[in-house]
């Protein structure tokens, strides 16, 4: 097993099945990045900013929101939309 992890390329993930076969695949470029839920400007009484099931800042999730002050993990969209990892989307600006 040690000879071949050693051969793979560092892009890549190795694991060995419950058979013995090893098997590897090349990571996918993400284009995710980490963002920071600011409050600091907008001075929002709320607890955190609310999920949009769209890009529309009417279409609220209504069950979720992302507290100030912690990170989340998405992908832009545009220059006024997060597309989160949870699949709702966050406003960047307000």
């Amino acid at each position: 097993l040690e000879s071949v992890i050693d051969n793979v390329s560092p892009d890549c993930v190795v694991w060995k099945t419950p058979s013995g076969i090893v098997e590897w695949m090349r990571k996918e470029e993400s284009s995710e990045q980490r963002f920071l839920v600011d409050n600091t400007v907008l001075r929002a009484s709320t607890p955190g900013l609310g999920y949009r099931k769209s890009m529309s800042l009417d279409d609220k999730d209504g069950n979720h929101a992302s507290p100030w002050g912690w990170h989340v993990t998405g992908e832009l969209v545009g220059d006024q939309w997060l597309l989160t990892s949870k699949g709702l989307y966050l406003p960047v600006f307000l």
